[in-house]
């Protein structure tokens, strides 16, 4: 417990015996006497467990976790076991607070490097890591990289294939905010039915930023809700067809806006008013029967209402 040697047990009440290291051959032993047992990372197993004397009626870990001493043992034993759940709770937020600004430091400072490769190895760490890196942090900070922009998509590209899923939907999010020169592969990943569902979700939104003519067809499809696929499929088409306009895309907005999930109708909903479709152009599902249609467009039309008189008066008081 005192692996730093500045813990002072002289306060402790002399009743208190304390030991600096404890075998497993000496537990039962030390055990022999006490009703309270204080313990730091020490496994208890069942048999040792069982093994002590009816006295002992606590078993305190001087810690958080509590993995190492046998819970179902304890309670056939009438053990009661507890931990200290704020133990050095301030240090373990403060040296999380620094690996992460230690961590994002070095990667900044990688980016101001401008080698390509570089920002490709230390990614590659990252996804090998079993340590948490939020994802935007990543892709914000590959926006930030000082060298050829060209080069660096290359390299990831190159390298794309031995990523994880997470760090592949990373890099496809840094593309959709820095170039659509990516469309053919974006395509390509996004119709191949083998991928994470999670990476086809990235290459929609990325047709959502850059409008793409040969990736309208699968639009329509993906918007088109199916039940051998899953909703947000339909409900991230319907937002990026806002990029798409024409017949094909209102009549499958029109038709989404009945639909039962509330993401499609709402995504659908806004994507037909940044189409400029107005009051007039939808009085048919405004005044139809279907409650909920006419409601998610009701409130969309209210919101552009109220930006609009809010920008108004923006402009009267300049």
């Amino acid at each position: 417990m005192n692996f730093d040697g500045k813990l002072d047990f002289s306060i402790l009440s002399p009743e208190v015996i304390t030991y600096s290291d404890t075998t497993p051959e000496q537990f039962l032993e030390r055990a022999a006497g006490a009703e309270i047992l204080v313990t730091k990372e020490m496994p208890v197993t069942r048999e040792q467990m069982l093994a002590l004397p009816d006295n002992v009626r606590l078993i305190c870990e001087a810690g958080t976790g509590y993995n190492n001493l046998d819970l179902d043992a304890a309670r056939e034993k009438g053990i009661t076991v507890c931990n200290i759940p704020a133990y050095s709770s301030e240090r373990v937020a403060h040296t999380a607070i620094m690996m992460i600004l230690n961590l994002s430091s070095a990667m900044q400072a990688l980016y101001t490097s401008g080698d390509a490769q570089i920002i490709v190895r230390a990614l590659r760490i990252i996804d090998a890591s079993s340590l948490y890196y939020n994802p935007k942090l990543l892709a914000d900070g590959l926006l930030n990289f000082n060298g050829d922009e060209t080069e660096l998509s290359e390299a990831l590209w190159a390298a794309f294939e031995d990523f994880k899923v997470w760090m592949q939907v990373t890099i496809l999010n840094y593309f959709r905010f820095s170039s659509g020169a990516h469309c053919e592969r974006v395509l390509a990943l996004l119709n191949d039915g083998a991928r994470d569902d999670e990476l086809r979700f990235a290459c929609l939104r990325y047709f959502g930023r850059y409008p793409y003519e040969p990736v309208y067809p699968d639009l329509l499809r993906y918007a088109t809700p199916s039940e051998n696929a899953r909703w947000e499929y339909a409900a991230i088409a319907s937002s990026v067809l806002a990029s798409y306009p024409g017949a094909e895309t209102a009549a499958v907005l029109k038709r989404n806006l009945y639909h039962p999930n509330w993401y499609i109708r709402f995504n659908a909903s806004k994507s037909l008013e940044q189409l400029g479709f107005g009051y007039r152009d939808l009085i048919d599902v405004i005044e139809g029967h279907d409650r909920y249609a006419s409601e998610i467009l009701r409130y969309r039309f209210d919101v552009r209402e109220l930006e609009e008189r809010k920008e108004d008066a923006v402009c009267t008081t300049v």
